[in-house]
Formats: C-alpha cells, sequence, structure tokens
C-alpha cells in the first residue's frame, strides 16, 4: 500500500494548455522570439497608470515619493469581454481586473488544450491562482467610489480563482494562493499534489499581477528592493534591485497516462515539485540559502533526477545584491551532495526577468512557460542586462553557465528528454522549485487525408466569427516571416532617410517633424520593403523610432488583418512553433474545433477536403465579397433535427451534417459518428477573439449640489430644438454617413442643467442611446426625475437621445495649458483624413489653420463667438470639430464612422463660452477621449473626460441638404 502510494505520488503530471499575456509578448510565442531576440520589454511607467512625475524623488519618512519610474507593462489590463461571460457591466467594474484577465487567460487556456469548457461542466477539475497585490480596490477607495453590492466579491482576492470554478461549473478545489513572489509556482504545485491526491482530474493553474497604483512603488522605494537603473541585471556586479512587472498566464494539467491516451498536445512533463520555508533568516524579507537548496533537492528526488541532469535552470533572479549570490548558494549546494559525472554538461541559468522585470504574483507562471517553450524548441534565451558576474558569485568548479546569447540544446539520444528546473522564492521566505521534462510525442497513426472533413466555428458576434476565422488561418496555414527587429529598423531608417546607426531608435519621432501622412507614406515603404502590413494608427502612440520599428517587427508577413478596428479584438496566437502548426493534419484540425469548442450562435461551417482548400474558402470568407455556397455554411438555421449517423460522412451526410451544425440549438452534437477509433489528436488552435472593452469604475464628480429638488418626471420641452437640429445636419456635407444626431443631446442636458442650477454645472455617468436620425420639425426634450436627466425625442416613437447624472453646481475650473510638440496639419490634409472615413464636414464649420498634432492628441484654435451667437453656434461648431478630432486620431484609414455610446463625466461653463479659443481632442491608444475647450488662459467652457466611442451603423445615409 505504501508502495503504491509513492507511485501515485510520483507519476507525472503534463502540461496539456497554457495562454498568458506577458510584457512584450502579444502572444505566448511572441513573448518567447523577444527573448530570443534580446528584446527589452521595461518602459517608462504608462500615462494612463498614473503621473509617476508627482511621485517621483527620494522617498523619506514623511515624504511618498519613488525613485523607480518604469516597469513591465502589458497592454489593455483595463479591458474585458463582459459580454462574453454574461456579466452585468456594472458588476464588472467592481471587480478587480486581475479577476477579469485571469477568467479570459482560464478560458484560453482551456480552449489551447482542445477542451471544450462547457464540457468539463461538473467534473473535477481544480482551479489554484497565485495572487498578491490588489492596486483596484486602493484606487476605488482613493477616487471615493460608492460602495455598491458587487464590491465585496470584485475585490476578494479568493474570487480570482472561485469566479473561474462558478462560472464554468466546476467541482475541483478552487483556491486563491498569496505566498508573495512564490505565489503562482506553488499554485502549480498545489495542483499537483491535488490531482495526485485525487481531489481533481485536472487543474487550471497560474497567476495573476497588475500594476494599477503608486502605493507600492513608494513602499518598496522606501525599503530599497527597487532597481534605480531601471533594470533587473540579474547575477551583474551592477545590479542594485529588481524592476516591477506585470502578466497573467495559466497552464491546465493532467495526468500524462491520460494525456497520453487521450490525444492531448503535450507541452512538456512536470517531474517533479516541491515547497518550504525558510525559516528564521537574517532579516523577514532575507533569503536562506540552505532552505533553497533543499527545496531544489526535494523537487529533483521527487522526480527520481539528478540535479546535474538539467539542462538549465529558470531561478528565481531578482537582481538584488543580496538575493542573486544566495540563490547561487543553494544551487551549489543542491548539486554538491550528488556524485560527479563525467560527462556533466553545462547547466545555463536563466533569469526571466532581466527580460520583463519581476512579475510578482505571476513571476512563476512567467517562468514556468518560458522554459516550457524552451524545452519545445530547444532553445535557451540569453540573459539580457549581464556585464561582468558579480564578484560575490563564484561558479568555478559548478557545470552553472551564465550566457547573454541563446544557447542551443544539443539532440540528445538518452531515455531521458532534456530537463528543466524553475525556481521561485518568495520575500516572506516561502520557496517553489518545479522540475520539467520535454515531452516526447510518440509516432502518429497515418489517417486518410483525402477524406472530406467538416471545420466549425463559432463565436458570440459576427467580428468575433471573422476574427476566429483570420487567426485559423494565420495558425495553420504555411509560416510566414516575422521581420526581426534590426530588420525593421533598417526598413524603417531607410524610409524615413535617417542613419540607421545605434542611438537611432532613441531618436523621437516629434524631432523629425513629420506630418502623420508623411509617416503613414513612410510605413507604406517599410511595409511593402518587409511584406508586412503596417498602418499609422498601429504606431501613433509610438515616441521613438524604435518604438516604431518594435512595432513593425511584430507584424508576420502578409498576415491576414484578423483584428477588427470596431469592435476592437484580441489577437490570440498559440504557443506552438509555426513549423509544428503547419504540419497539423486537416483531421486534428477538424476533430479540436468540433471536440475542443463551445459552439456559440454566429457560426461557420466549411467542408473541405484538404488544408489547401480550407485555406482557400477561409481566405473568402475573410473576403468582404464573399458568397456563400453549399460547402460554406453560415448561421442561418436550416434543420434542427440531427443527422442520422447513416447519413455518413462523406458527400451529401457531410453537408447535412454543416446544415445542422449552423442552425441547431444543440451545442454538443454526436461527433463521434463523423471519425473512426481511435479519434484523431488535439492540436493547439488559437482562442477566442475577447473583444476590448473598457471597464473602469466611474469616478464620482464631488461638488456642492444647488439643485432645487424637482417634482417627478418633469419634462421640459425645447421649441428652439429645430435650430439645433438644422445647424448640426448642416454641419455635414452630404455623405454615405454621418456621425449621430444623437451627440446633441449633450447641449441640451447641459443647457437644461445650467438653467436649473444658476452655475457652471458637472454631469456625471452620460450614456447614449442606439444612433437614430432626427426629425428637424420635432423639438427635443429634457426629462428630469430626481437627479437622472434624459433627452429624448417623441417622434416617430420616444427615443432616449442621452441620459446622465447631475452632480449640481460646481466651483469655475481651469487647465494646464497644453503644448504639443507642435507638428502641423493643414486644412486640406484634415479634411482627407475625415474623407476617408466617409463624412466631411461642411462650409459652415470652417476648419482652423493652425492646427497642431501630436501622436496622440489635438489642438485646434477656434474663433471667438460673437455676442450675436447663440449657444446652439457654439455647441454645433464645439462637438462637430471635437467628432472630426476624434475621427482623425483614429486613423482614419477606412474605418468605420466612431460614435459616442458613455461619458464619465461633462462640465460646463457658459460665462466662458465667448472667450474659448482653443479645442484639445486627446486620446491614448484605443483608450477613452478626453476634450476640453478653453481661453488662452486655461479657463475651461466645456470638459469631457472618459469619452468612450464605438462604431455602428448609421440610420440616415445621408445628409439632407
Amino acid at each position: 500500500m505504501v508502495q503504491a502510494m509513492a507511485e501515485r505520488d510520483y507519476s507525472p503530471v503534463a502540461v496539456v494548455g497554457m495562454h498568458g499575456r506577458f510584457p512584450n509578448g502579444a502572444d505566448l510565442s511572441r513573448f518567447f522570439e523577444s527573448q530570443l531576440e534580446g528584446r527589452d520589454a521595461i518602459k517608462t511607467i504608462p500615462a494612463e497608470r498614473w503621473d509617476w512625475r508627482s511621485i517621483a524623488g527620494e522617498p523619506g519618512e514623511n515624504e511618498d515619493r519613488s525613485y523607480s519610474n518604469c516597469g513591465g507593462f502589458i497592454s489593455h489590463a483595463d479591458c474585458f469581454d463582459a459580454r462574453f461571460f454574461g456579466i452585468l457591466p456594472r458588476e464588472a467594474e467592481s471587480m478587480d481586473p486581475q479577476q477579469r484577465l485571469f477568467l479570459q487567460t482560464a478560458w484560453s487556456a482551456l480552449e489551447d488544450a482542445g477542451h471544450a469548457p462547457s464540457a468539463l461542466a461538473g467534473s473535477k477539475v481544480g482551479v489554484f491562482v497565485g495572487v498578491g497585490n490588489a492596486d483596484y480596490p486602493v484606487l476605488m477607495r482613493r477616487d471615493g467610489v460608492p460602495i455598491d453590492a458587487h464590491r465585496a466579491t470584485g475585490m476578494a482576492l479568493t474570487s480570482i480563482a472561485n469566479r473561474v470554478s462558478f462560472l464554468l461549473d466546476l467541482h475541483g478545489p478552487s483556491e486563491a494562493i498569496d505566498t508573495a513572489c512564490s505565489s503562482s509556482l506553488i499554485a502549480i504545485h498545489r495542483a499537483i499534489n491535488a490531482i495526485h491526491n485525487g481531489e481533481c482530474e485536472m487543474a487550471i493553474a497560474g497567476g495573476v499581477n497588475l500594476l494599477l497604483g503608486p502605493e507600492l512603488y513608494i513602499a518598496f522605494s522606501k525599503a530599497g528592493m527597487l532597481s534605480r537603473k531601471g533594470r533587473c541585471r540579474t547575477f551583474d556586479a551592477d545590479c542594485d534591485g529588481y524592476v516591477r512587472g506585470e502578466g497573467v498566464g495559466a497552464i491546465l494539467l493532467c495526468p500524462l497516462e491520460i494525456a497520453a491516451r487521450r490525444g492531448d498536445h503535450i507541452y512538456g512533463v512536470i517531474r517533479g515539485s516541491a515547497e518550504n520555508h525558510g525559516g528564521r533568516a537574517h532579516s523577514f524579507v532575507a533569503p536562506n540559502a540552505p532552505a533553497q537548496a533543499e527545496v531544489i533537492r526535494s523537487a529533483w528526488q521527487r522526480a527520481g533526477l539528478s540535479v546535474g541532469r538539467a539542462s538549465f535552470i529558470e531561478t528565481h533572479g531578482t537582481g538584488t545584491p543580496l538575493g542573486d549570490p544566495i540563490e547561487i548558494n543553494g544551487l551549489k549546494t543542491a548539486i554538491a551532495g550528488e556524485p560527479s559525472a563525467p560527462d556533466q554538461k553545462p547547466i545555463y541559468l536563466r533569469a526571466l526577468k532581466s527580460h520583463v522585470g519581476h512579475l510578482e504574483a505571476a513571476a512563476g507562471i512567467a517562468a514556468l512557460i518560458s522554459a516550457l517553450m524552451a524545452l519545445n524548441r530547444g532553445v535557451v534565451p540569453g540573459n539580457l542586462n549581464h556585464a561582468k558576474v558579480n564578484p560575490h558569485i563564484d561558479l568555478d568548479g559548478t557545470p552553472f553557465v551564465i550566457s547573454v546569447v541563446p544557447v542551443k540544446l544539443n539532440q540528445t539520444d538518452e531515455a531521458v528528454p532534456h530537463l528543466a528546473g524553475v525556481s521561485s522564492f518568495g520575500f516572506g521566505g516561502v520557496n517553489a522549485h518545479i522540475v520539467l521534462q520535454a515531452h516526447r510525442a510518440a509516432p502518429k497513426q497515418q489517417r486518410n487525408s483525402a477524406q472530406p472533413r467538416l471545420i466549425v466555428l463559432s463565436a458570440k458576434n459576427p467580428a468575433a466569427l471573422r476574427a476566429r476565422a483570420g487567426q485559423l488561418l494565420a495558425t495553420v496555414s504555411e509560416p510566414v516571416q516575422v521581420p526581426g527587429y534590426e530588420r525593421a529598423m533598417r526598413a524603417l531608417c531607410g524610409a524615413l532617410g535617417q542613419p540607421a546607426e545605434a542611438h537611432a531608435e532613441t531618436i523621437k519621432l516629434m524631432s523629425l517633424r513629420l506630418t502623420p501622412n508623411a509617416l503613414d507614406k513612410a510605413l507604406a515603404r517599410v511595409g511593402a520593403d518587409l511584406g508586412a502590413i503596417v498602418r499609422f494608427k498601429d504606431v501613433r502612440d509610438c515616441v521613438t523610432l524604435g518604438e516604431v520599428a518594435e512595432r513593425i517587427s511584430a507584424c508576420p508577413s502578409n498576415q491576414p488583418a484578423i483584428i477588427s478596428d470596431e469592435p476592437p479584438i484580441l489577437a490570440c496566437g498559440v504557443a506552438v512553433p509555426s513549423k509544428r502548426m503547419a504540419a497539423a493534419s486537416l483531421d486534428e484540425i477538424a476533430f479540436t474545433l468540433l471536440e475542443g469548442r463551445d459552439h456559440m450562435r454566429e457560426r461557420l461551417a466549411i467542408i473541405a477536403a484538404s488544408k489547401e482548400e480550407l485555406f482557400a474558402r477561409l481566405s473568402k470568407f475573410l473576403d468582404p465579397k464573399n458568397t456563400l455556397t453549399d460547402r460554406w455554411l453560415t448561421g442561418a438555421p436550416r434543420s434542427n433535427e440531427a443527422p442520422h449517423p447513416e447519413d455518413g460522412s462523406e458527400g451529401e451526410g457531410l453537408l447535412a451534417w454543416a446544415r445542422w451544425f449552423v442552425g441547431a440549438r444543440d451545442a454538443r452534437p454526436r461527433w463521434q459518428d463523423l471519425y473512426d477509433e481511435p479519434p484523431p489528436d488535439r492540436v493547439p488552435l488559437p482562442a477566442y477573439p475577447f473583444e476590448l472593452t473598457r471597464i473602469w469604475y466611474q469616478k464620482p464628480v464631488h461638488a456642492p449640489l444647488k439643485v432645487a429638488a424637482p417634482s417627478s418626471a418633469l419634462i421640459v420641452g425645447d421649441p428652439s430644438a429645430e435650430s439645433l437640429v438644422t445647424l448640426w445636419h448642416a454641419a455635414w456635407e452630404p455623405s454615405r454617413e454621418r456621425p449621430s444626431d444623437g451627440i446633441i443631446a449633450l447641449a441640451r442636458l447641459s443647457e437644461h442643467a445650467f438653467k436649473a442650477c444658476g452655475g457652471a454645472v458637472a454631469l456625471n455617468d452620460l450614456r447614449f442611446g442606439p444612433p437614430a436620425a432626427l426629425s428637424m420639425a420635432v423639438p427635443l426634450s429634457v426629462r428630469r426625475n430626481g437627479s437622472t436627466l434624459q433627452c429624448l425625442q417623441d417622434s416617430p416613437a420616444p427615443h432616449v437621445l442621452a441620459e446622465a447624472r447631475l452632480i449640481g453646481m460646481v466651483p469655475a475650473n481651469s487647465c494646464t495649458l497644453e503644448t504639443l510638440p507642435g507638428l502641423p496639419i493643414d486644412t486640406a490634409e484634415f479634411r482627407q483624413s475625415l474623407s476617408r472615413s466617409g463624412i466631411a464636414l461642411s462650409a459652415s464649420i470652417e476648419i482652423p489653420s493652425g492646427i497642431e498634432a501630436s501622436a496622440d492628441a489635438l489642438l485646434l484654435p477656434l474663433d471667438l463667438v460673437s455676442d450675436t451667437d447663440s449657444p446652439d453656434t457654439f455647441w454645433v461648431r464645439t462637438l462637430a470639430l471635437a467628432t472630426a478630432g476624434w475621427q482623425h486620431l483614429a486613423g482614419a484609414n477606412g474605418s468605420a464612422i466612431l460614435h459616442p455610446y458613455r461619458i464619465a463625466s461633462l462640465s460646463y461653463e457658459p460665462r466662458h463660452v465667448r472667450q474659448a479659443s482653443r479645442l484639445l481632442v486627446a486620446q491614448r491608444g484605443t483608450g477613452p477621449v478626453r476634450i476640453v475647450c478653453h481661453d488662452g488662459r486655461g479657463a475651461v467652457a466645456l470638459a469631457i473626460e472618459g469619452l468612450q466611442l464605438r462604431a455602428a451603423t448609421a440610420v440616415r445615409t445621408k445628409v439632407a441638404p
């Protein structure tokens, strides 16, 4: 009995699925390739996180400052596809973004493994997630966000794991684990133990860490933990601390025996794991070398292997003067007790943190995923920021080697494939180590590749379905060449007439005084040289040439445009090398999509007898001019009656299956009727392309209320609305579309609020109804109920244009005068930019000369409003120019017209309207838009904060003359 238990405890566990988002990695392949290329992911704290300048400086006992202003960041940390998971926006706003991102990542890991999430409902699948810091609730308390019913579950760290188990109906253990920096590796260790103990059949394990506020930067600066040089210089003589980073990652685990029998794709095998605590050390945060040696030795003993057999060790490696030598001493102690081997090979020491920073609670999962990819590809990335070994580290007489360049692992015929160790040590003393082994797949049985197969795709909406089709085509077709950073840099310098010298990457775009049109043309030349798709709007948030080249180098040559502009969609690649994906059989692709995906409302079915035929049909589907055929069906219901097994899997029988799939309500058909036994293997295919919708709490505007208590449901008609609507219609040239009429509801809401309060007013949480054409003959009305205002028009039926909460009268405000870098845009270029979207301002709205532009902002001079002008003139002119401004910033390369659908806050001061002479329109990336109309001294007439945009089809196709 004891022997049987021991064998069960030490049985290998396979990693069959994984997904993550880390600095320098739009997907896991790019994450690893950036390491091979030696790309540094550390950058200055983005402005959308917080203003690091406001806390910059030396921390003191009574000075809350930080000397560190950089880190490793991921993009779109504030975005979440709440509708996909059926979570209401109000609840999603109260959820910690770490909870939201891990939920999406866990779903993606399941799909990567080829296991439909709904098929696991009710099963013993565990969820283990490492997490430590939570900045979001700190920000909400700081900004005085009112507590709602969702705050308790939204902020609880345990909900990061429990939310996954709840939504997917998983019945295994569900735990959030906080052991500081070792959290996610401990989570994986706990998941392995739960599988060995029979508590779960499979387990999702990983970690998440986001940097959303400055508090811990200040605390860690006061503790002297952070690097003043702004880099993790692991094992280097100049190391002086670590750099913070963020990321999220998850893997799917199951017993190796089951994974092999089931035909899962196996990324690697976990042979052993261990955890311990260092006990009493020099200080609470000081590491303990003997304890680290013991946890490493225990993990390898549990695996039944020698530490000396490792090809490399993914170290904890923070780059601290104290921690690095202690970790090396621990490794030396762990290997010292083993008999020396005459053929001892080098053991390379790796430090992922030198590339992406210290991801804290997510450091372990990032390191393990990176190590698995190194074993899969047979190459170990080098270390960055390493020039000279720390004098307190002595590697003489050991097999350990610190390499600064990628090292290719030698092919081996030994019984045991390449091995690696992954270490993670928490500052509170909890240590973890995991032993990984490369997996050698058994030879596959050849199947009849000429037999037609049914390939199915589905999504929640048409845009996501097209994205899924594009991702599949890009993943399983012949591998495309990705332009390297150096090649992209040379091509960019050539197109801009700059010498391709080492310092060229630091040149700021603004110093070249390029107009956006000139930069767009240069990028087109670069794209032609590299065979890649490069667009101005993809790089408009870049500051230096190096950042532009980095963005270009992430664009695969001839990759189809799989990400729609509206709604923006998250690209999702796979972690498997492109050559392996190109070798995937049609059988494997078809079976994985049939068995390994939940089938959603929007559906596509393709019948193909070869991969080439599949590629051709996918390309046609992505062509806007496509037409449907009998072998290519989309989700219009045809039959709710499932085909019979005797219908067969060829010819008309397969077509019956396709018709049934696109029209049936049942999402779990009898796919076994389409395949002989045994079924094909599963292959990693792109996971769901989630919609990038910014979801964030709404910051309240605190101001003294001076609003008389209104009667309920008071309706105020506005006969002058005819003038306002007429002016708005006249502002736009006849075209195929026009910006939404609903935007002029802002004018009526603001003017009504001003009349009610008698002074400068603020509106909060503005929401727009669907775009609709308004009648010039029917007045706009303002309905008021308590502090809620609605603007509507009653023809042909009552239609709410916008609603908002009236905060009340606020003190007169002012703004800091913006000074843009000064790239001029002439009026012809500005009009041309708008025309590419299909809209044009009429002669009644004069486009001013002297427009200044930066990568993310426009500053437009305004003519002063005369005494004879009505308020409508101000509103129409300002809103029309602001609309043109945000459309121009959106890139306007054939993109849809962007309509407002939500505004965080609006303040209005009519007394400054007649002096208003400048209009600022600013947007960082795809984030919210900021609009400020003020005079030359900074007095604000109109300020719109947190304007969110979406594309929508206009109801009216042309503007009335």
